[in-house]
């Protein structure tokens, strides 16, 4: 028994040098440094990551579907196109001042995409059932990045040194978007929706989402708060979405199994 303890302690140690002591430095130190114990989290760790990514993907796709259809609507109806990304140029002013530029870029990934898909170079076994088709509104939308949403809602002014506040990320950007929130971006949300606190929620959880995607710990973050953001965000914006995900929500029982508990 104490020879196959030996082994097991070997083995981990050589799998900890393997994964890199800076990245299982929190882990260590969270289990006072023993190395068991810290993989044990590490694996939880990992399990906790992945099972946050259903969520954050409905949440994300259905925040963007919803601003997608006020934004398409309202330029539709102000002189513009139904596909206002593939016809930016159209659109009104403020929509293409915030987007104009940015959807350039965006149309570039859909198109270099596309590529992808018409040689046949993808994941895919057989042919792309778009192969040659031309690109569409959706192909650019999604190309969005949640980042992006959460910077065209106004976001609250910032409080300067001399006790003053300014208007972020500058006056002209922040009028602008407060224009758009109240011409048209509300819509996609609840009554009384306030734009400030929407910003910063889309913002944190921006970052923890890009923590997960970079491999990163999260079993010391406020990941509770995080799934309480993104279940609002969803709720917000797709209330039938909403319901489905949580009729089989897999995080709680996740959370109950936090190695650190036993």
């Amino acid at each position: 028994m104490a020879r196959k303890s030996r082994g097991h302690a070997q083995r981990d140690q050589n799998v900890l040098e393997h994964i890199g002591t800076d990245r299982m430095h929190s882990y260590l130190a969270e289990v006072q440094g023993h190395p068991g114990r810290a993989l044990n989290l590490y694996r939880w760790n990992a399990e906790l990551s992945s099972s946050f990514w259903p969520l954050i993907s409905v949440t994300e796709v259905s925040l963007r579907n919803a601003l997608d259809e006020y934004l398409g609507q309202w330029c539709q109806n102000n002189g513009g196109h139904r596909d206002w990304l593939l016809r930016i140029d159209q659109a009104p002013r403020d929509l293409k001042d915030e987007f104009g530029g940015k959807a350039r870029t965006f149309r570039s990934r859909a198109d270099d995409a596309k590529k992808i898909r018409d040689t046949g170079t993808g994941l895919t076994i057989v042919p792309h059932r778009r192969q040659n088709a031309p690109l569409t509104n959706g192909d650019i939308l999604s190309q969005i990045t949640l980042g992006e949403w959460g910077n065209v809602i106004p976001s609250a002014p910032r409080p300067l040194d001399d006790g003053s506040i300014a208007l972020f990320p500058d006056p002209t950007t922040a009028q602008r978007r407060e224009r758009l929130w109240n011409q048209v971006i509300c819509r996609a949300f609840p009554a009384g929706e306030q734009p400030y606190a929407l910003a910063g929620d889309i913002n944190r959880l921006k970052l923890f989402r890009n923590r997960i995607a970079h491999h990163e710990p999260i079993f010391a973050v406020n990941y509770r708060r995080h799934r309480n953001d993104l279940l609002r965000v969803l709720r917000s914006v797709a209330p039938p979405v909403h319901e489905w995900y949580t009729s089989s929500d897999p995080l709680p029982e996740v959370f109950r199994n936090d190695p650190r508990n036993s």
